[in-house]
């Protein structure tokens, strides 16, 4: 194993992106071939803390059931390949034909690994296809087809419940320096405006353990530190259907646990004055960015990375002296509309549902929401040191 890893650092990889907080990069495990040797690259790929999607289709799922369950056990997610129905004679016979197809697929490999899937894996998507997801509530479609990640189209015009996210070239390669330097450098395009989730498919059993040991280097010296999250298929966010606009120069994103983060929520929760120090090593305006960050999510993550961000720019007088509650949905929904945009200073105000926030009042909001409230009060909260450059906020610096 030392030679793998050493062979693994004397590769040279020639691509570095600038910081890319917000962007995702879906490590994702080919299985249409068979399973290989699944045990040993889910070992090296979990020594890195990486947690990878294996694309099952179903007739394997039930051939090597216990397999994928110690996967899955293991916090690595199952992706259903999707076998479509053949075309139909109209849109509604094809709406019909995914949606019974769909159910069918989804219990058997639910009842092969014990895991119902959030996320299916499927060649073409049709647009009846996309309205059978109603039904079949898949979180995340991974589609080879050209375009960037959108919300699934419904019936009458309606946003769909899923996540579609495609790969215009779907082929799993062989893993080298020069390709992990091409998906590096598709990842640094993500600043003028490209996706803000990439695939990288690979053909699991083709992985030896040098491809392996390679990609986890890759992978925890120059992926994660410009702040690329590596979430699984089903805890792909929202907020990367946006366009990123980051820095050119390349910074080092700062990971935050969220048990970190739930000291910092504890000394929030009702202030009416921002506390000047925050437990743990959390200034105001880290801690701002990563309850944000977490509640943007629909699933509560381990780490949130933080990038770069400034204090508001100036002390906000609040637009409801009395206070008030705002309930959780409304913080999680602002959160989620906010997230994309938080790369230069906190703003100052904050909309949340038919309320406008000040900074202060929606750091605690969120506080609360984060400590499983279901509804958050509110009153006025002034900063530390309303009169400081900084307003005691300090920044978020992303080391």
């Amino acid at each position: 194993m030392w030679l793998l890893w050493a062979w693994a650092m004397a590769a040279t990889f020639e691509v570095v992106p600038p910081a890319l907080s917000g962007a995702a990069l879906l490590v994702e495990l080919r299985a249409d071939e068979g399973l290989g040797e699944l045990e040993r690259v889910l070992g090296a790929l979990e020594s890195h803390g990486v947690h990878a999607s294996i694309v099952v289709p179903l007739v394997l799922a039930e051939a090597e059931p216990e397999r994928l369950r110690a996967a899955s056990a293991a916090g690595h997610e199952l992706v259903l390949g999707f076998q479509a129905p053949p075309p139909g004679s109209s849109p509604t016979a094809v709406y019909e034909a995914w949606r019974v197809e769909g159910r069918k697929q989804l219990r058997a490999f639910r009842r092969a690994t014990r895991s119902r899937p959030q996320a299916i894996a499927v060649d073409k998507l049709t647009r009846a296809g996309e309205y059978a997801l109603y039904d079949l509530r898949v979180r995340v479609v991974l589609v080879e087809d050209v375009g960037r990640p959108r919300r699934s189209r419904g019936p009458a015009g309606l946003e769909g419940l899923a996540l579609v996210v495609p790969h215009g070239d779907g082929a799993a390669r062989d893993v080298d320096a020069e390709l992990l330097d091409t998906v590096a450098a598709d990842l640094a395009a993500s600043v003028s405006g490209g996706a803000a989730i990439l695939r990288l498919p690979l053909s699991l059993p083709h992985l030896d353990a040098d491809e392996t040991a390679l990609l986890g280097v890759w992978l925890e010296d120059i992926v994660v530190p410009v702040g690329v999250d590596l979430p699984t298929a089903s805890k792909l966010p929202w907020r990367a259907t946006a366009q990123l606009t980051v820095e050119e120069a390349a910074t080092r994103a700062r990971p935050i646990d969220t048990d970190e983060l739930a000291l910092a929520a504890a000394a929030l929760r009702g202030a009416s004055v921002l506390p000047a120090d925050l437990p743990g090593q959390l200034t105001i305006t880290e801690a701002f960015l990563a309850l944000t960050l977490v509640l943007a999510d629909d699933t509560l993550p381990e780490r949130v990375l933080l990038g770069q961000l400034g204090p508001p720019p100036a002390e906000a007088s609040t637009a409801m002296p009395a206070g008030g509650f705002v309930t959780a949905d409304a913080v999680r929904e602002a959160a989620r509309e906010l997230a994309p945009h938080l790369h230069y200073a906190v703003p100052g105000l904050v909309d949340v549902g038919d309320q406008t926030l000040t900074a202060c009042e929606f750091l605690v909001a969120m506080a609360q929401v984060f400590e499983g409230a279901a509804s958050a009060s509110f009153a006025p909260v002034r900063s530390p040191d309303p009169f400081a450059e900084d307003l005691g906020w300090g920044h978020s610096t992303g080391r």
